[in-house]
């Protein structure tokens, strides 16, 4: 029942946004043979709602919905969130590396770069139009207060972005065709 509840939510979440659902991959008609691999086709397409963009092109699995956004685990591996007009959620500011560092005592500074602040590892960011994407792990990090405060641990983390996104993350543009289905 809580299943039922939860994908009957998540549909009129995505209808209310203008989202069209998508049939399953295999229909059938009156008297058509039905093979055991089309059937577990559609048994798995039900399973995990994926995504399609306008040109029908498949994005990725639905991880989460949520009233603005659906949050993505593109063909490539790439986590992403899109809000419902197709485009890659703008993540906010880029933090440099300068003033960072890896260790308490404020000794080894942070390679400088791009980063983001609680980010996740292998995930697509849009940021102010640029896409970014990251590979490493999150890195805890300190920084020397101006007023004497001296170095301080930072309980946030850091994950560098890299902004030459390959092709290989399955991402090419900050938006994507409309509409979106999800299937």
């Amino acid at each position: 029942m809580k299943k039922y509840l939860k994908w009957s939510l998540i549909s009129a979440i995505i209808a209310a946004a203008g989202v069209a659902i998508a049939q399953v991959p295999n229909t059938f008609s009156a008297g058509q043979p039905v093979t055991a691999s089309a059937m577990n086709q559609n048994f798995a397409y039900a399973a995990v709602p994926h995504v399609k963009d306008g040109a029908g092109i498949s994005i990725g699995k639905v991880i989460g919905v949520t009233d603005t956004n659906i949050y993505v685990l593109n063909n490539s591996g790439y986590k992403m969130k899109l809000d419902y007009s197709g485009n890659i959620f703008n993540s906010g500011a880029v933090v440099t590396g300068a003033g960072y560092f890896t260790n308490a005592t404020c000794t080894t500074a942070l390679p400088l770069g791009n980063y983001i602040q609680n980010g996740s590892p292998n995930t697509i960011y849009n940021m102010g139009g640029t896409i970014y994407y990251t590979t490493a792990a999150p890195v805890t990090y300190s920084t020397i207060y101006i007023g004497g405060y001296g170095c301080v641990p930072s309980a946030n983390k850091l994950v560098q972005l890299t902004a030459n996104v390959p092709a290989t993350t399955g991402v090419s543009a900050v938006s994507y065709a409309v509409p979106l289905t999800i299937q």
